[in-house]
């Protein structure tokens, strides 16, 4: 088979594999029914590939393919049951397990029962919350996105000990009320398969999510949360419906000054801090470092922001510019908005 193409394949289905040695199949990549798949007890990938080897290979492979320059590979298992891999001139021998291994776990075919929204809406919605994503496992809701559905939308929710980000989605017809929490894993994965081309496709069942792409298939399982938190309180005392008046447009000239508040401010010890004072629409920056010195910005924001002196960590600040259009800088928190989207920032002390 064309090595670039097995290699592409094999890339595609690695962020499944796992990383800890425990079950050594679950570092292997699977080949059977002419399907490729790669399963980590928590998310699997799958992804068609024509072949007739049959059998479950280390995730050395995609190691050696890449760095071999050979247009073509073959896959060849003797009698004596030892692999090997021969790429031009090279010959990888590599260890071998029978599929036989791999029957601990299988991709669930896709039903008709797609959750009904507009899925460019809704991977937007997903990339919106993407960014408060950090999988703390002391705290559970910050394992994955949180999914709401009521009055006719999907509210999703995501969170870390410094922001929260939120999306609202309508759906195409009325659903049970339920919430469910999709992993960070599963999601990122979604994101990028959503790039590739292919009707796109999403169930949401009792304990696990399903998403297809073209002939590509994620399975992830779902977060189990026991004390979720109100996300609505939350965002209600950062962001009241009043304080909706005082948004103003994003500047471009922001984004150069952030990133010149992440150079100067940028400390593998403390929490990055960048000084912010709004007064009579100026919005003033000071970035400061021991060792690398300081930063003074300015620019000017629509008149009607308060006035207001607080302290924000830049990098967190800039990871919503580009997307969001609209923002708000309070004595507690930044607000970033576009739409119903929202993405907040508490406040550096």
């Amino acid at each position: 088979m064309n090595r670039s193409e097995l290699l592409a394949k094999l890339e595609r289905v690695a962020p499944a594999l796992s990383s800890n040695n425990l079950v050594p199949i679950l570092q292997h990549f699977w080949f059977r029914d002419n399907m490729l798949l790669c399963y980590n007890d928590h998310i699997a990938l799958q992804t068609s590939l024509k072949t007739d080897f049959v059998g479950a290979i280390p995730s050395t492979l995609v190691s050696l393919l890449s760095v071999s320059r050979a247009k073509e590979v073959e896959l060849v298992l003797d009698k004596t049951g030892e692999l090997t891999v021969k790429a031009a001139s090279s010959r990888f021998k590599l260890p071998y397990m029978t599929v036989k291994a791999a029957e601990i776990f299988a991709m669930p075919e896709p039903t008709k029962e797609a959750l009904p929204v507009d899925m460019a809406a809704f991977i937007e919605a997903v990339e919106a919350c993407s960014r408060s994503l950090k999988e703390d496992t002391s705290m559970p809701d910050s394992l994955g996105v949180t999914m709401i559905y009521n009055n006719k939308g999907l509210d999703l929710y995501a969170t870390n000990d410094a922001t929260i980000s939120y999306a609202r989605v309508k759906t195409k017809q009325e659903l049970k009320d339920f919430r469910v929490v999709i992993s960070g894993e599963f999601c990122r994965q979604m994101l990028t398969l959503a790039k590739l081309d292919g009707a796109k496709h999403l169930e949401i069942h009792d304990d696990y999510s399903l998403f297809t792409c073209g002939d590509n298939t994620l399975f992830g399982r779902l977060v189990d949360v026991q004390r979720p938190l109100d996300f609505d309180s939350v965002i209600e005392s950062s962001f009241p419906v009043a304080a909706e008046k005082q948004l103003v447009t994003i500047p471009s000239k922001l984004e150069l000054i952030l990133d010149r508040a992440i150079v100067i401010t940028d400390s593998k010890q403390d929490r990055p801090k960048t000084d912010i004072n709004i007064k009579d629409g100026v919005a003033k920056f000071f970035s400061q470092s021991p060792d690398k010195g300081e930063v003074h910005d300015s620019m000017q924001v629509e008149q009607h922001h308060p006035d207001v002196s607080v302290s924000v960590d830049p990098r967190l600040f800039k990871a919503g510019y580009g997307f969001f259009t609209h923002m708000l800088i309070t004595e507690n928190c930044l607000i970033m908005s576009k739409g119903s989207n929202l993405y907040l920032v508490s406040a550096s002390h």
